[in-house]
């Protein structure tokens, strides 16, 4: 028996759409696309109810969020999706792809993602920008601390550069299974993938620092990264705006972490900082 859908088209600031995607996916939603204004979310018709879903948005009352609900006839959703999803192209440098599509050639490295509901696919602007910033990182034999992994896809090209060891972390559950999964398809056996904040950073000096996750965890988590750098080790950040550098150049200074180098795209903007004490 073929099943239709409810589309519900949401339109929500960026820093509050993670928190919406995983709301709907406690009340039944399963399936998710990003759009430039939010999300779309789908959920089977016999499995929506309006009253439990209105409960849910009035969390977000006043924040500037809003949708439109839309019946969809039945499909072959797989098929659609992996026809509409697109592999990530960086520089001829790294290329990021599903697990039903093959590689293309003259790429320096390959990673593999089904990103199922975890941010980090590489088609966002902060993810990019990481990776750019990692391209000109030597990471031979070198630790490497991924936070706010999500789909692992920093750590495991960290891995296949040549780190002698990755530590992921993420506060979301399904970030920990997905990344965990990403970390098997790709066989980077050196990952381990810990499921927290950084209050679960190991006790030990890393070489380098990753993290994208947004500027007021970072402000906030940003004398815990200074600790864990070695002397001389590198932090690269991303997960804010083009207008929070000044902000976060000044919380940096006093940790003894000096700017060495930067890239934007689209005013979303990537810093890396050097350890000097």
């Amino acid at each position: 028996m073929k099943v239709n859908y409810i589309e519900t088209s949401i339109s929500a600031p960026e820093v509050l759409r993670e928190q919406v995607l995983a709301l709907l996916a406690n009340i039944g939603y399963s399936a998710f696309e990003d759009t430039e204004s939010g999300i779309n979310a789908y959920i089977e018709e016999p499995e929506f109810d309006q009253e439990t879903f209105d409960h849910t948005l009035a969390l977000f009352e006043g924040q500037g969020v809003t949708y439109v609900h839309q019946s969809i006839k039945s499909q072959n959703w797989n098929e659609q999706w992996e026809n509409s999803y697109p592999s990530v192209m960086i520089d001829n440098f790294c290329q990021i792809i599903p697990s039903f599509r093959k590689p293309e050639p003259d790429f320096a490295y390959t990673i593999t993602i089904d990103p199922k509901m975890s941010f980090g696919t590489g088609h966002h602007e902060t993810t990019r920008l990481m990776i750019r910033l990692m391209k000109n990182m030597d990471m031979q034999g070198k630790t490497v601390l991924d936070m706010g992994c999500g789909t692992g896809v920093l750590g495991i090209l960290g891995s296949q550069i040549g780190a002698q060891s990755v530590t992921g972390i993420d506060i979301d559950h399904w970030s920990y299974e997905n990344a965990r999964e990403n970390v098997s398809i790709n066989k980077t056996e050196n990952i381990e993938i810990i499921l927290g904040d950084s209050s679960v950073i190991p006790d030990q000096k890393f070489d380098i620092i990753l993290a994208n996750i947004n500027r007021n965890v970072l402000l906030e988590d940003l004398p815990i990264y200074a600790t864990r750098l070695k002397n001389g080790g590198l932090l690269a950040m991303s997960g804010y705006y083009l207008q929070d550098q000044k902000l976060l150049i000044q919380a940096a200074k006093p940790l003894n972490l000096e700017l060495v180098s930067s890239e934007e795209d689209n005013q979303w903007l990537a810093m890396t900082f050097k350890q000097m004490s």
